[in-house]
């Protein structure tokens, strides 16, 4: 880790050193103050605007709570593993090995097919990502039981290990990318950067209490014991499965309204005090599950 982040550190003050980007619209703006006052203007025209659309914000939830699965995945799935099968002494290596190889497979795949895909239909990110989520959810399920399927040989247990977490992420890594780029369709160019900051931030926040969650119920637990083991193990099988499933339903719910966005009419119409109201409750409920989970994790840690 520390050989990887120095070379990345040098390589970005490189390019920050010798590349730059041409300025752009610079006719805009002439002197410095305006700037601040500029982005304001900007960022609330973009938040009126994402708020007037009827698919954004059940698009960011439902992403938010696939990326919470995953975040649960990645955090704790392969200390799990290594809990569980002592005697395979490769298991992270070849985990890792996994990740990368079928990770981006399936992110290069997920883009292809949209590509492919993209003159018939531009909704082809929202179903890669809503039944690809389904259907790996099934074979993370069998990477969790992979023990228990296999009568407890570790030999046995491992090759089923291998073989289901290959397509646990051939199917769920199909949605990078893809999403992103519907994301960013829906959004008129001279409000890209904020809505994508938007959409990227909200999931961040909501993402991030997913290891909090377990890290609070395993907080008197010792570490590689058996109920260390059995509280993962459920941990880790109901919010992966219920985060890609809820994902899935969402965005499949979302695919008319993400075509009646497309159309652009909703930019005539009027926010109602009720969807405002309604907005305003979900930003108070995220910032407080932020707040109560940060000061949990430093009370009981």
């Amino acid at each position: 880790m520390k050989a990887i982040g120095i070379v990345g550190i040098v390589i970005a003050i490189l390019l920050r050193l010798l590349i730059r980007e041409p300025r752009r619209q610079t006719a805009l703006v002439t002197t410095t103050s305006p700037k601040l006052h500029l982005a304001k203007q900007n960022f609330l025209a973009v938040f009126s605007y994402i708020i007037r659309m009827r698919s954004f914000w059940l698009l960011t939830f439902s992403a938010s709570l696939r990326q919470l699965a995953g975040n649960v995945f990645g955090y704790y799935m392969p200390a799990y593993l290594s809990t569980l099968y002592p005697s395979q002494a490769n298991i992270l290596s070849n985990y890792g090995i996994i990740v990368g190889a079928a990770g981006s497979v399936a992110v290069l795949s997920g883009g292809l097919l949209t590509k492919l895909l993209w003159p018939r239909t531009n909704l082809t990110p929202l179903y890669l990502t809503a039944i690809g989520g389904m259907i790996s959810s099934l074979f993370v399920l069998l990477m969790i039981f992979s023990l228990s399927i296999a009568d407890g040989s570790q030999i046995r247990g491992v090759k089923i290990l291998y073989g289901t977490m290959s397509l646990a992420y051939l199917t769920a890594e199909l949605w990078l990318g893809a999403l992103n780029a519907l994301i960013a369709l829906l959004l008129p160019p001279r409000y890209k950067t904020f809505g994508l900051a938007i959409w990227a931030s909200t999931q961040v926040l909501v993402y991030s209490s997913g290891p909090e969650i377990i890290g609070l119920a395993l907080r008197n637990v010792e570490s590689g014991s058996v109920d260390y083991l059995r509280i993962v193990k459920i941990a880790l099988a109901a919010i992966i499965c219920v985060g890609y499933w809820a994902c899935g339903i969402g965005l499949l719910a979302a695919v008319p309204l993400v075509r009646r966005d497309l159309q652009g009419d909703f930019v005539r119409g009027k926010v109602g005090r009720g969807r405002k109201i309604g907005f305003a409750a979900f930003g108070v409920v995220l910032v407080v599950m932020v707040v109560v989970l940060f000061i949990c994790s430093i009370v009981y840690r």
